[in-house]
């Protein structure tokens, strides 16, 4: 089996729609075109495809967009795990860097807008 993801950072609003690309890509290789490649592929692997991993974050986004104007700095999700996070933009959870290896360890930064803050 094949995960495919995209968008992890509320920000990445392209990797979304690479994607859907992707999958579009391999179907219209394989059905439309019957290029064996894809054939192959597409017979031989379950592929498990969510565009968006960052859902709330995305909401941020849109929102933000629609009455600002603007698409801010966000690449974390809305779930704020410290207090002294809440406000800040980036306060959240970055999912991309919170999978389990090392989790338990704890985080390199302190600051809610480190890179490396989870």
């Amino acid at each position: 089996a094949i995960l495919i993801t995209g968008q992890h950072h509320s920000r990445e609003l392209i990797t979304s729609s690479m994607v859907l690309f992707s999958v579009l890509k391999m179907l219209h290789g394989g059905i439309v075109h019957e290029d064996p490649y894809y054939s192959r592929l597409l017979a031989s692997t379950k592929f498990y495809v969510i565009p968006t991993v960052n859902v709330d974050g995305l909401v941020y986004i849109e929102n933000e967009f629609v009455h600002n104007g603007t698409v801010p700095e966000k690449r974390t999700n809305l779930n704020i795990r410290r207090a002294e996070c809440k406000g800040n933009v980036d306060g959240g959870v970055d999912l991309n860097r919170n999978y389990e290896f090392g989790f338990t360890q704890g985080a390199a930064d302190v600051e809610c807008e480190g890179y490396t803050f989870h």
